[in-house]
């Protein structure tokens, strides 16, 4: 196991469970490394739509459309990656 999963079940001990497999750490580690771009954008989505509904500014809703195609882009990227079931049919669709 690596230097930065022994540190990431150091400070959550409850992600650890006897028989994970490397590729399962390696998922997790993904996930818990893209969580604060995602809380971010998300973070930021919920300000800007705030500030276009209390000031009615047609920008700033433009604004907020485009920051939420951006986080739903984000998710689903992420998603793929570290889901294991699509990371497996992604690199089989490569080998054939």
């Amino acid at each position: 196991m690596s230097k930065r999963a022994n540190s990431i079940f150091t400070c959550f001990p409850f992600l650890f469970r006897s028989g994970t497999d490397d590729e399962c750490l390696k998922s997790a580690q993904y996930m818990l490394s893209t969580l604060f771009l995602r809380l971010g954008l998300t973070f930021g989505s919920f300000i800007i739509g705030t500030v276009a509904d209390y000031n009615q500014s047609l920008p700033l809703y433009f604004v907020f459309v485009v920051t939420n195609a951006v986080l739903g882009g984000v998710i689903f990227v992420t998603h793929c990656f570290c889901n294991e079931v699509v990371s497996l049919k992604k690199n089989c669709q490569y080998l054939l």
